[in-house]
C-alpha cells in the first residue's frame, strides 16, 4: 500500500511544479522508504534535492540529499556517494559541520565496505575536524580513532602513532575516559616498540606510567629489555606471560600479535 501511496505521489508531482512538486517527491520518498522500497526513495529524495538546489535552498537541499543517500546506501553505493557528497558540501556552505561530518562518517563506511581503505581513513580524519570546528572533541576523536585502527590495517604505522598521541592526550585529561586512555597508550607503546625506537619506547613508558595498566607497562618494559638483550627466547615469553596473567578474555588484538610477532622476526634473525 505504501509503495503504491509513493507512485501516486510521484505523478501528482509530475504534474506539478516548484514548491508543490517538491512536497510531492518528499512523500513520495517518505512512502517508498517506509515499504523498503530504497532505490524508488533515494530517486524521489534526489529529485526533490535538486529541484531545492535550483530554487537556491541550499539548507532544505542538503537535508533531503542527505534522506536520498541514506536510502541508496542500502542498495547502490556509488548513487549513495553522490547525494552525500553533495549533502556535504551543501551542509559546510551552510556552517553546518556537525550534519557534515556524520555523513562523512557514512561515506568512510561506503568506502570501507567498497574496500578503498585508505579512502575511508581520510574521511574519518576529515571528520574529526568537523566535529572539533562544532566543538565536540570527544565525538572527533571517535572518527579519529577509527581512522587509527584502519591505517594500522593498512600498515600506515608512523601516522597511526601520531593519531593515537592525539587522541591520549585528550583522554588523559578525560577522568571518564581513562580505561579507553590506558589502552590507546598501551598500544602506542606496542606500535614504538614495532617502529625500532627503543630509546623512543623507553622514554615513553617513563613519561606514561601513570596513563598504561602496570600489567601492560610491565609486559612492555620486558619485550624492550629481551630486544636489548637480543633474546628472542625472553621476548616470547614475555608475550606468554602477559596472555596467562591477565584476566581479559582477549588480552592482545589481533593487529597487537602481529607487529609484535614482527618485532621478533626483525630483531631477533635465524
Amino acid at each position: 500500500m505504501t509503495e503504491q501511496r509513493g507512485d501516486e505521489y510521484i505523478n501528482t508531482a509530475k504534474k506539478l511544479r516548484d514548491e508543490e512538486s517538491i512536497k510531492n517527491y518528499i512523500h513520495a520518498g517518505n512512502q517508498f522508504n517506509i515499504s523498503e522500497c530504497y532505490l524508488k526513495a533515494g530517486d524521489a529524495f534526489a529529485i526533490a534535492a535538486q529541484q531545492l538546489l535550483d530554487k537556491k535552498e541550499n539548507y532544505r537541499s542538503a537535508a533531503i540529499f542527505s534522506k536520498a543517500g541514506e536510502n541508496y546506501v542500502k542498495i547502490d553505493n556509488s548513487k549513495a556517494k553522490i547525494c552525500l557528497d553533495k549533502s556535504v558540501d551543501l551542509f559546510v556552505d551552510n556552517g553546518n559541520m556537525a550534519a557534515a561530518a556524520k555523513k562523512l562518517e557514512i561515506l568512510a563506511m561506503i568506502s570501507f565496505n567498497d574496500k578503498h581503505l585508505s579512502d575511508a581513513a581520510e574521511l574519518y580524519e576529515k571528520a574529526q575536524k568537523y566535529w572539533n570546528s562544532e566543538d565536540s572533541p570527544a565525538t572527533g576523536y571517535q572518527s579519529l580513532l577509527k581512522a587509527e585502527y584502519i591505517l594500522i590495517d593498512i600498515g600506515e604505522y608512523n601516522k597511526a602513532v601520531l593519531h593515537l598521541e592525539r587522541i591520549g592526550s585528550y583522554y588523559k585529561n578525560q577522568p571518564i575516559m581513562i580505561v579507553k586512555c590506558r589502552e590507546i597508550f598501551f598500544e602506542i607503546g606496542i606500535l614504538k616498540l614495532y617502529l625500532n625506537t627503543l630509546n623512543e619506547c623507553n622514554d615513553f613508558l617513563i613519561e606514561n606510567s601513570v596513563n598504561i595498566l602496570s600489567m601492560g607497562h610491565t609486559f612492555l618494559k620486558n619485550l624492550i629489555n629481551a630486544i636489548n638483550n637480543n633474546s628472542g627466547e625472553n621476548f616470547h615469553r614475555a608475550i606468554n606471560d602477559y596472555m596467562l596473567s591477565t584476566p581479559l578474555h582477549d588480552p592482545l588484538k589481533k593487529w597487537q600479535m602481529k607487529i609484535l610477532l614482527e618485532t621478533c622476526d626483525g630483531n631477533f634473525k635465524k
